[in-house]
C-alpha cells in the first residue's frame, strides 16, 4: 500500500471516487475497498466487481459484511475488520463468498487509514483473486499425493540437489517422503544433508560416488550408480540412483541434479538366487535337460551336457533329443513322452552319442512337470565308468580266486559266526585238514584256547566299525596235535546296509621264526648274562684294588705331611705318583665300561663355562708349573651368564684334554679357548679348545688317537704313561652330549684338541649344580662320628681328621655308630658303604628318625663310596645322605668336605682399641 493510500481524507463517501487519490486507485488490477469506521463502503474499483460480482453502485453506501453470509462468515468479518481498525494489518488467504453465492479464493491485506488529524477513518482492503492458483496447487497437490503413493507401491524415491552453492556440503538435498523410507526414516524426521547421505553409505562406496556425481556434474550429463544403504536399524539395502544434472541454459552453469532411488535389494536377492540355481545346475556332476514333451526340442540344458557331449549351448537348443539318443527316434518319442506323462516318471539306461560321433552308456530319469506349460526334465548321468568298474569287479573277483587258490600264504572267507566259508590249499597245508574238513568247522575249533579270548574281541570290534583291520599271532591246532604260530591278518566286508558280509583272513606260517625268535631270546639273555658278569666282575676288581689302594694312598698321604728326608720324600712321591695312575686307570677302565653298556647318564644343572675352566685350570696349575709351562684361558665376552650343561662329565673331559697337553709338552704352554659358533633362540653352539706347543700327531695317529686304548708309542720303553682311555672316554662323552670332538695336529709342531656342543642358555644360577670346591678352611674343635669297618681305612682317616684337630669317636660296624651316636652330638658324621651288619642306607634312617623325635636340627652324614657320580649323589640324597665321597679318599678332599658341611662359626672381631 502507498503513503498516498494510507492518507486518504475525503469530505464524503461520494467525495471519494471524485478526488484524485480516488482515480488512482480505479487503475490499480487488484481489488480496492475503503471502507469508514463503522464498515460502510466509501470506495470499489472495478477490480472488486471482477472478484465478487458486486458494482460500485451495489456496494458503496452499504455495509461491506451485507455480502457476506449471514452467521460465521459475517461475525468473523466484523472480528477481523476490529482487530485492523485498531491498527493491526491483516493478510492471508482466504475462501470468500461471490454475489451469485459461488466460492471465491482471495489474498487479501486489510490496514488501517486515518483523516488529517491522525485520527482512525477506516479500513483500506486490497484484494487479488487466486483461485486459479489456488486449483493449480490442489491439482499439483493430489499429483504428488499420487506420485508418493506410487513411489511408496514401487519403493521408489526422488530427491533434488541444489548445486548453486559453492560449498559442496552446503548443497541443499531434498529427499521425497519414499526416500526418507528407503533410508529408513519417517518422511521429514530428519534434516537432509550430504553428510546424513554418505552417513548411511559404506566408507570404501564414497568415493567411487563421489568421483560419479563429480563426473555427472563437470559433464552436465547422467549420474547412474547403485550402492549399499546402511539403514538406521543396521540392515544393509542395494539401491539403484539415476540422476541428471540440469544446468542454466545461456551460461551453462549447473544448477541442480534431479534423481531417483529404488530399493532394488529383493531383485538383487533374486538375480543372486537365479545365478546360484544357474551355477548349481551348471555345477552339477549330471546332465540336465528340459524338453518340450510336443516337440522333443531342448528348452535348456547345463554345462554338464555340454562337456559330455562336445555341443555348445547355443548348438543343443536347436536340437531334438533323437539327435544324441542312438534308440529314440521321431516316430516313437511321442509314445514315449506319454509315458512319462502318464507314468509321472520314466528310468533306463540309453545310450548317447557325441559330437565326434564317440557313444557311450548314460542312466535317464525323466519326470513329467506342469507348469505354465508341460515340460519334460530329465536328469542323465554318464555311466561308463560304473560300467567299467562291475567289468573291473567280475575281473577282479576272478584275480582274487585266482590269487587266493594259488596264493602262497594262507587265505580264507570267514562268515561273522566264524564258519570257514572259503580256503585256499596253502592254508589247508598249514593247519593239516583238508578243504572240505575245514568248511565242515569253524575257526574257533582250532584255535588255541588262550588266543581265542583276544581273537574273538577283536573281531567284535572290527564289526562294530571300532577298527578297520586286525593283526595278531596266535595259535592253530594242526590235524596231528602239534601247534602252528601263525601271523593273522583280517579286514572285513560289508553289505550295503553296513552289516559284516564275511571276513578275509590271511594267515601266514611263522613257526619257524618263532623259533628263531626264541633262539634269539636265549642269545640275548646269555649275552646280557655276560654283560652282568662283566660288569660284576669289573665291580668286584674294582671294590678289591680300591680296598688296598685306599690305605696306601692315605698312609702316603699322611708321611708326605710329616718331616721326613729327602731320600724318603722321593720314595714316597713315586708310591704317591704310582698309587694315582693305577686309581686313574681303574677310573678310566670303569668309565669306558660305563659308557660301552649304555649305562651312563648325563646330569644336567646351570653352571658358568668361565668358572669352570678356571676351576680346572687351578687343579692343572701345580702340575704345569712343574715342567715350567704356562697355563691360560680365553673365552668369548659375548658368552650367557650360565649354561645348562653336565658339569662334572664337562669338567672331566677338560682335565683329561688338559692332562694329555701337560704330559706332552716341555716347552711353552697350554692355552684353553672358549668361542660361541653358531646359536638359535634358546642355545649356543660353544667350541672349546685346548691348544699345547707339544710333540704334536703324525696324521695316521691323529686318525687313531681316539680309539681304545691307542697309544703312539705302545713299547715297553715308551717315555709317556698311559693306558689310551681318556681320549676314548671323553670321544664317547661327547656324543652322548650329541657333540663333535676332532684334533688339529702336526708333528713337531703342537696340537689342539676341541670339541663342540650345543648348550641351553640360563639366566640364573637358581638351578645351580654341583658349587666348585670351597678353599681349604681350618676345621678345628670339630666332633667327628667315622663308622668305616675296615681298620686301616679307620686308623688314616683318624688320623687325618685328628692333626686337623677333630675330636674323632670311631666305629667298626652299624650297631657301634648307632649305639655311639646322639642327636646334635656331633657336627659330621661319616658312613663307609662297606658296613656288614646293617645297610648303610638304614642307618642313616634310624639317625634322622632319632634326630626327629629329639627336635634338633639334622647332622651332616656324609656316604664313603667307590662310585660318586651324580646318580649316586641323587640316590644318597633321597636316602637322607648329605653328601658322597669317592673312595679312595685323597686329604684335599676330606678337608674341602669338612669345610663345606660343617664349617666353623665366624671369628669374633678383634676389639677395637
Amino acid at each position: 500500500m502507498t503513503t498516498s493510500e494510507k492518507n486518504m481524507n475525503p469530505d464524503s463517501r461520494t467525495g471519494v471516487s471524485a478526488s484524485r487519490d480516488a482515480q488512482i486507485l480505479s487503475q490499480i488490477k487488484d481489488a480496492v475497498i475503503c471502507t469508514d469506521t463503522q464498515g460502510i463502503v466509501t470506495f470499489w474499483n472495478e477490480a472488486a466487481f471482477r472478484v465478487w460480482g458486486w458494482t460500485a453502485a451495489e456496494m458503496i453506501g452499504r455495509s461491506v459484511f451485507e455480502r457476506l453470509p449471514e452467521g460465521t462468515a459475517r461475525d468473523w468479518g466484523r472480528s477481523r475488520f476490529n482487530v485492523v481498525l485498531d491498527g493491526e494489518e491483516s493478510f492471508g488467504d482466504r475462501h470468500d463468498y461471490r454475489k451469485d453465492g459461488s466460492r471465491v479464493w482471495v489474498e487479501v491485506r486489510s490496514t488501517q487509514w486515518k483523516d488529517n488529524r491522525g485520527l482512525p477513518a477506516g479500513v483500506l482492503t486490497i484484494a487479488r483473486d487466486i483461485t486459479e492458483r489456488k486449483q493449480a496447487q490442489e491439482k499439483l497437490r493430489q499429483s504428488e499425493t499420487m506420485m508418493a503413493a506410487a513411489q511408496r507401491l514401487a519403493h521408489f524415491g526422488s530427491w533434488e540437489l541444489d548445486l548453486q552453492n559453492d560449498e559442496v556440503n552446503d548443497n541443499t538435498l531434498r529427499w521425497s517422503d519414499e526416500c526418507y523410507r528407503i533410508f529408513g526414516y519417517l518422511p521429514g524426521s530428519v534434516r537432509v544433508t550430504n553428510e546424513l547421505f554418505f552417513g548411511h553409505i559404506p566408507v570404501e562406496e564414497h568415493e567411487p560416488i563421489r568421483q560419479a556425481v563429480a563426473k555427472a556434474i563437470a559433464e552436465r550429463g547422467v549420474y547412474t550408480m547403485d550402492h549399499r544403504v546402511v539403514l538406521v536399524s543396521g540392515e544393509i539395502r542395494h539401491v539403484h540412483e539415476h540422476a541428471q544434472v540440469f544446468a542454466d541454459e545461456r551460461t551453462g552453469q549447473p544448477l541442480k541434479m534431479v534423481g531417483t532411488v529404488q530399493d532394488v535389494t529383493e531383485r538383487i536377492k533374486a538375480e543372486r538366487s537365479f545365478k546360484l540355481f544357474r551355477a548349481l545346475v551348471d555345477r552339477s556332476s549330471d546332465v540336465l535337460e528340459v524338453i518340450d514333451p510336443d516337440t522333443g526340442r531342448f528348452l535348456d540344458v547345463n554345462e554338464k551336457e555340454c562337456q559330455e557331449l562336445g555341443y555348445s549351448r547355443e548348438e543343443l537348443l536347436t536340437m531334438r533329443v533323437w539327435d544324441i539318443d542312438t534308440v529314440m527316434t521321431e516316430s516313437i518319442w511321442p509314445k514315449f513322452a506319454e509315458e512319462i506323462r502318464s507314468g509321472g516318471t520314466l528310468s533306463g539306461e540309453y545310450f548317447h552319442r557325441r559330437k565326434d560321433g564317440s557313444v557311450f552308456p548314460v542312466e535317464v530319469n525323466a519326470r513329467w512337470v506342469q507348469l505354465d506349460q508341460n515340460y519334460i526334465v530329465a536328469t542323465v548321468r554318464n555311466i561308463s565308468e560304473r560300467k567299467q568298474a562291475v567289468q573291473a569287479l567280475r575281473e577282479s573277483e576272478e584275480q582274487f580266486r585266482s590269487a587266493m587258490q594259488y596264493s602262497s600264504i594262507g587265505m580264507a572267507l570267514v562268515a561273522p559266526t566264524g564258519r570257514w566259508l572259503r580256503v585256499n590249499q596253502a592254508l589247508c597245508h598249514i593247519v593239516g585238514y583238508s578243504e572240505a574238513e575245514l568248511l565242515a568247522i569253524d575257526f574257533q575249533t582250532i584255535t588255541h584256547p588262550d588266543d581265542l579270548s583276544h581273537d574273538l574281541e577283536l573281531l567284535r570290534k572290527l564289526s562294530l566299525g571300532e577298527i578297520q583291520t586286525y593283526q595278531m599271532e596266535k595259535r592253530y591246532f594242526h590235524k596231528l596235535g602239534h601247534i602252528v604260530w601263525i601271523l593273522l591278518s583280517v579286514s572285513v566286508v560289508r553289505d550295503p546296509n553296513g552289516r559284516p558280509r564275511y571276513f578275509i583272513s590271511q594267515i601266514q606260517d611263522i613257526s619257524d621264526r618263532k623259533q628263531v625268535m626264541e633262539e634269539l631270546v636265549l642269545a640275548k639273555d646269555a649275552a646280557e648274562g655276560a654283560a652282568r658278569a662283566k660288569s660284576e666282575f669289573l665291580a668286584m676288581i674294582s671294590h678289591e684294588i680300591r680296598t688296598p689302594l685306599n690305605p696306601i694312598l692315605g698312609a702316603v698321604q699322611l708321611l708326605l705331611d710329616q718331616e721326613s728326608s729327602p731320600e724318603q720324600r722321593e720314595l714316597l712321591q713315586v708310591i704317591h705318583s704310582a698309587g694315582e695312575h693305577l686309581l686313574t686307570l681303574l677310573n678310566d677302565i670303569l668309565d669306558l665300561a660305563k659308557v660301552e653298556a649304555g649305562v651312563a647318564q648325563l646330569s644336567l644343572n646351570s653352571c658358568r663355562v668361565s668358572e669352570l675352566v678356571q676351576g680346572v685350570l687351578d687343579i692343572k696349575r701345580e702340575e704345569a708349573r712343574a715342567k715350567r709351562l704356562t697355563l691360560s684361558a680365553e673365552w668369548d665376552k659375548d658368552l650367557a651368564y650360565c649354561y645348562f650343561l653336565d658339569e662334572p662329565r664337562l669338567r672331566q673331559i677338560l682335565l683329561n684334554l688338559i692332562g694329555n697337553a701337560v704330559k706332552f709338552t716341555s716347552v711353552g704352554g697350554i692355552t684353553v679357548q672358549v668361542e660361541r659358533t653358531a646359536q638359535d633362540s634358546k642355545r649356543d653352539q660353544l667350541r672349546f679348545s685346548v691348544c699345547d706347543t707339544g710333540i704334536g700327531l703324525r696324521p695316521d695317529h691323529a686318525r687313531r688317537i681316539f680309539d681304545p686304548f691307542y697309544q703312539v708309542d705302545s713299547s715297553p720303553k715308551r717315555r709317556y704313561e698311559g693306558a689310551g682311555l681318556g681320549l676314548a672316554i671323553c670321544q664317547r662323552l661327547i656324543h652322548m652330549m650329541a657333540g663333535e670332538i676332532g684334533v688339529d695336529s702336526k708333528l713337531g709342531e703342537g696340537a689342539t684338541f676341541w670339541f663342540s656342543v650345543w648348550l641351553e642358555r640360563r639366566r640364573s644360577m637358581d638351578d645351580s649344580g654341583t658349587p666348585w670346591p670351597m678353599p681349604l678352611k681350618s676345621v678345628h674343635h670339630r666332633r667327628i662320628l667315622l663308622a668305616v669297618p675296615v681298620e686301616q681305612d679307620r686308623l688314616l682317616l683318624t688320623t687325618a681328621l685328628e692333626r686337623a684337630e677333630c675330636e674323632v669317636t670311631p666305629a667298626t660296624c652299624a650297631a657301634h655308630a648307632i649305639a655311639r651316636f646322639q642327636p646334635g652330638a656331633y657336627d659330621l658324621i661319616l658312613l663307609d658303604e662297606g658296613l656288614l651288619d646293617l645297610d648303610c642306607r638304614e642307618v642313616v634312617g634310624i639317625l634322622r628318625e632319632r634326630e626327629q623325635q629329639a627336635g634338633v636340627a639334622p647332622t651332616a652324614v656324609i656316604l664313603q663310596a667307590l662310585q660318586a657320580e651324580e646318580a649316586d649323589l641323587r640316590k644318597a640324597k633321597q636316602a637322607g645322605f648329605t653328601s658322597v665321597l669317592a673312595k679312595p679318599i685323597r686329604h684335599v678332599q676330606l678337608m674341602r668336605l669338612l669345610a663345606s658341611h660343617a664349617p666353623l662359626p665366624p671369628m669374633p672381631e678383634k676389639p677395637k682399641v
